[in-house]
């Protein structure tokens, strides 16, 4: 299954971070590697998130969201961030997912 990954910008987690990180990771098999993809960014739906978003590519059917939650977390604590993490996953008509994650309101 692929998602497209929505990081909320108070994260502090930047999307190259993110894809570099993940496509070094050995342990996720080739099909789960991301790529950046800005060009998606207009088909993010109303309301899933606010502010400025990044987007990152789809990632291949090998991914998991725990995965993608803990490397998102695992960055967001190296930069000194220790909120937890708020996940909204959605579906289009079209049937691609999205998931997006923003930091829990305090």
């Amino acid at each position: 299954m692929s998602y497209i990954v929505v990081l909320a910008p108070d994260l502090g987690v930047s999307a190259d971070e993110f894809v570099s990180e993940w496509n070094a990771d050995t342990t996720h098999p080739p099909t789960a590697q991301v790529v950046l993809e800005q060009t998606r960014i207009h088909a993010i739906p109303p309301g899933l998130i606010h502010g400025s978003i990044q987007v990152l590519g789809e990632l291949g059917g090998a991914a998991t969201i725990g995965a993608i939650v803990k490397l998102v977390e695992r960055i967001a604590k190296r930069k000194g961030s220790h909120r937890k993490l708020q996940v909204i996953q959605s579906e289009n008509p079209d049937g691609s997912k999205y998931l997006a994650i923003t930091l829990e309101e305090e």
